[in-house]
């Protein structure tokens, strides 16, 4: 059923019509009561000229029989006449001849007046006229004009009531609408609440469904490259683990920026010296321009050994983050990153411009590269692939750690970012230099001797892929396809290290976890799981596993865990 776009007069402007039908009925009511008062009041005036005329004139009968000359009784009159001065008195002779006159007349009054005929008994032809008006000094005095103003007055009620019952109605309707909104309002955010629930579970569902069969491609790539193989198969791996890592740069950037707006995002400080780190990353990614063609160089003016606390992951997320993107739009040239430090004593200003020779962005696009899913060639065909969210979540984090972010460009000529941070300074280590982790070497295989490590997974592949990993550094390690397993083998054996899965389908990790302990095994447990979500993480945390290993993991990751929990033990 159609809504008709012409609905009755009457219902769409009700509101209008209520107003409009009470200011006219109480306009109406007052004019009833105005006019029987106003009537009242005239008849009341009226009786009051009569009676006034007939003392008049029985003061003129009693001069008049005296025979006195028409000067003389003029004269009279004005003597006795003077107290109704506020009255206009008017008398004629027999001839209708007007000989006496005093008062002012006024036309408009003539309603309220007396006319009377003064006979003589001595003379049936001596007849005269007096005739007694009301005057404007009479009205003046018997404040006859407050009827008008009170008339005014209440009509202005009345326009004021129709106005008063308009808006009435109209607060009526914009709190019925209102009402109604915010059960929609509530509606919705119930409905938006479910589905940012929803929202969450799935992210997570699909990260564990995505990030599992990772961790066993990259799993087994660095199982592979760590073997005796070819220099034609080692190639082909390195492509197969850039190509995998993508993916999972992907992913991580999905789930990255669901956390930023969300606000999960966690910072965590530690000391860290910018300008090293720095150095570190375009070491890391020297080896990539190299091959592209492409120079990656720096230019720093300041103290080179300043500390400072602040979110060394957040850091490097966001300064790889734009070389990757300088990097992915750059074909001739290369990247320049300048450092400007400037030292206030208890914090420190750093000022980063990361510059390349690339494409360049248009000045309509510029305004649009910080948001989402955006991206500077959005056609099907375009030639630089991404997700668009790169750029948007740098600027998130930047903002997370208090900095700034902006961007000038020239189509054909190159983009600069520059970013802005100001961390508060620390004392300068004695061991530290700014040479730290320049160089590629590779450490020395670190061996664990005497370590055994029992890990849950109910996936076998995974368990193939971590007992290889943990074999290159000479550790004994058992395994178990579920919680009740392993929890089994925890009270027969001592393990120095349990890798614990957080999904499985008989108990959960998090149970697992409590019920080890529970038997009074103290051994750690660290969660080994692909939901990096923060509920995940925290949850694992209250549970008692002091740390967390998100799928897929790398060589150095684990081996940062193992340092932790075997080195002590050796």
């Amino acid at each position: 059923m159609q809504n008709n776009p012409n609905p009755n007069i009457l219902t769409r402007y009700r509101i209008q019509l209520i107003s409009i039908a009470t200011g006219m009925l109480f306009a109406v009511v007052i004019l009833n009561v105005w006019t029987t008062i106003k009537d009242r009041f005239d008849e009341s005036i009226s009786n009051q000229v009569e009676l006034t005329a007939e003392r008049i004139s029985n003061i003129i009968t009693s001069y008049r029989g005296l025979g006195l000359s028409m000067a003389d009784l003029t004269a009279i009159f004005d003597d006795e006449l003077e107290s109704y001065a506020d009255l206009y008195i008017e008398i004629r002779n027999s001839n209708d001849q007007k000989f006496y006159q005093s008062g002012e007349f006024a036309g408009s009054l003539d309603d309220h007046q007396s006319i009377l005929e003064l006979n003589s008994d001595s003379d049936d032809l001596n007849n005269w006229r007096l005739i007694v008006r009301t005057t404007p000094a009479f009205f003046n005095n018997t404040n006859y004009g407050f009827i008008y103003v009170g008339l005014f007055i209440a009509m202005v009620m009345s326009f004021l009531l129709g106005v008063t019952v308009y808006y009435a109605q109209i607060a009526r309707r914009n709190s019925r609408n209102l009402r109604e909104t915010n059960a929609k309002l509530t509606e919705a955010w119930e409905k938006a609440e479910q589905a940012s629930l929803s929202k969450t579970k799935f992210l997570a569902n699909m990260s564990h469904e995505i990030r599992t069969p990772m961790n066993v491609v990259l799993g087994f790539i660095s199982v592979l490259k760590s073997e005796e193989i070819t220099q034609k198969h080692r190639e082909y791996l390195n492509l197969m683990e850039v190509s995998s890592k993508n993916l999972l740069s992907i992913v991580n950037d999905i789930l990255e920026i669901e956390k930023l707006e969300s606000g999960e995002i966690l910072l965590t400080e530690i000391r860290f010296n910018p300008l090293a780190e720095l150095h570190k990353l375009m070491k890391m990614q020297e080896v990539f321009f190299d091959e592209k063609g492409l120079y990656i160089k720096s230019e720093f003016k300041g103290d080179a050994k300043i500390w400072v606390l602040g979110d060394l992951n957040k850091f490097h997320q966001i300064f790889n983050n734009l070389i990757r993107n300088a990097f992915k739009f750059t074909d001739r040239g290369g990247l320049t990153i300048r450092v400007m430090v400037v030292d206030e004593q208890d914090y420190v200003n750093y000022e980063i411009l990361v510059s390349d020779t690339g494409i360049g962005i248009p000045e309509e696009k510029r305004s649009e590269i910080f948001e989402r899913f955006n991206q500077i060639d959005a056609q099907p065909n375009r030639k630089y692939e991404g997700t668009g969210l790169g750029l948007a979540i740098t600027q998130k984090l930047v903002e997370a750690l208090g900095g700034t972010i902006a961007v000038e460009s020239n189509v054909g000529v190159g983009t600069t970012f520059e970013v802005n941070f100001r961390f508060k300074k620390l004392d300068v280590p004695e061991d530290s230099n700014i040479e730290d982790g320049l160089t590629s070497a590779e450490s020395p295989q670190i061996q664990f001797p005497n370590s055994r490590i029992l890990v849950v997974d109910d996936n076998y592949v995974n368990i193939l892929v971590i007992q290889k990993t943990l074999e290159y550094y000479g550790i004994k390690s058992d395994y178990a396809e579920s919680a009740s397993g392993g929890i089994e083998l925890a009270a027969k054996h001592p393990y120095n290290l349990i890798l614990m899965d957080l999904h499985m389908p008989d108990i959960d990790g998090y149970e697992a976890a409590n019920l080890i302990k529970e038997q009074g095994i103290d051994v750690p447990i660290v969660a080994l799981t692909a939901d990096v979500t923060t509920d995940a993480k925290r949850k694992a945390f209250e549970h008692g596993m002091p740390d967390y290993l998100t799928k897929p993991f790398s060589r150095d990751k684990l081996l940062i865990i193992l340092k932790k929990y075997l080195l002590q033990e050796v």
